[in-house]
């Protein structure tokens, strides 16, 4: 019958917005990664001066030649450490079909291990968890009291594989506990995991479903309840001011509230982005979170591609992905 949606065409439409809910995060992470970790406002502005674009005040600030992040020197189109660690755990999906804690653990360990081996940045809770699992601990056990970004930027994957399942919400957990015993670290995710879940599923604006949340889901942890509180305190605000006032560093609350509050004013994903990295400091896991919202909102066609080219390996990420969101239902 006309204008009657399908099943099959239901399910296409979810694994399209899965798919581009985590390149978004991906792609978003590696543009943002020449600019990661600049907390100097006037050397932000300093370097992105030239970058305005021709009759516009929108500034090209993606993908920033040379790449002046002043705590790791990658080449430009590389993933930050952050986005590192979400393709850790895109690895381990797509290679056991779900999410199992043990098994992400030990990859995780063994990526880790190889990335600083080859000379990646890996910061104090990835430290750690070397080091803890050197030590002779496993799943759950091995995982870092920390309250930093890890948590909410291991989300898009698993909520691309399980959104829509009752599963979804402790396997958000326990992917969590792979590298963090921290439970802010796992409200912060299961929070993101259901905003994202609602635009997965539904089809909803991340504004309409970042409202929905707010006002109300049995799931919600409480802590990221009075978390969304704040973030509707600073409506109106732009979007970089609002970050610098929520907190642009790795640490939560502010990590989990200055993307979600980017989602939800940012009019699409290429505002997002540019404006999250004009933001400075933790820019990159920012990105991650807000480039998976918007992206699974406006869906893979929104990602430029010219963006897409500048992404080292962004073919096997695809491949990657395209197995997980296949997974799905299973």
């Amino acid at each position: 019958m006309q204008g009657v949606t399908s099943p099959a065409s239901t399910e296409e439409m979810i694994r399209n917005r899965a798919k581009a809910a985590v390149l978004g995060g991906l792609v978003a992470d590696a543009a943002t990664m020449g600019l990661h970790w600049i907390y100097n406002v006037g050397q932000l502005q300093d370097l992105v001066k030239d970058k305005q674009l021709e009759h516009s005040k929108v500034f090209a600030v993606e993908f920033f030649k040379p790449p002046s992040c002043p705590f790791y020197k990658y080449p430009s189109g590389k993933l930050s450490p952050y986005g590192f660690e979400a393709k850790t755990v895109l690895e381990s999906v797509a290679t056991v079909g779900g999410v199992d804690g043990k098994q992400m653990t030990k990859h995780m360990y063994e990526a880790f291990k190889q990335y600083q081996k080859d000379g990646g940045y890996l910061n104090f809770p990835s430290k750690e968890l070397i080091a803890s699992i050197d030590s002779g601990k496993s799943f759950p056990e091995a995982a870092v009291f920390d309250d930093q970004a890890q948590g909410v930027v291991k989300v898009a994957v698993v909520v691309a594989r399980y959104a829509g399942s009752p599963k979804m919400v402790e396997k958000i957990k326990e992917a969590v506990k792979t590298h963090q015993n921290y439970d802010e670290a796992e409200s912060s995710a299961v929070a993101v995991g259901l905003v994202l879940e609602k635009i997965i599923i539904d089809g909803m604006k991340a504004r309409e479903a970042i409202a929905q949340v707010m006002t109300g889901d049995s799931r919600m942890p409480n802590i990221a309840q009075k978390w969304f509180d704040t973030i509707a305190t600073k409506d109106g605000t732009p979007i970089p001011s609002a970050i610098t006032s929520l907190g642009k560093s790795c640490h939560l609350p502010g990590s989990f509230q200055a993307p979600m509050y980017t989602a939800y004013f940012a009019k699409d994903y290429i505002q997002a982005v540019r404006e999250n990295i004009l933001a400075g400091g933790d820019n990159c896991s920012r990105a991650v979170v807000a480039g998976s919202l918007l992206g699974a909102q406006d869906g893979l066609a929104a990602i430029p591609d010219s963006w897409k080219k500048q992404v080292d390996d962004y073919k096997v990420l695809e491949k990657l992905v395209d197995k997980i969101v296949e997974s799905r239902g299973t």
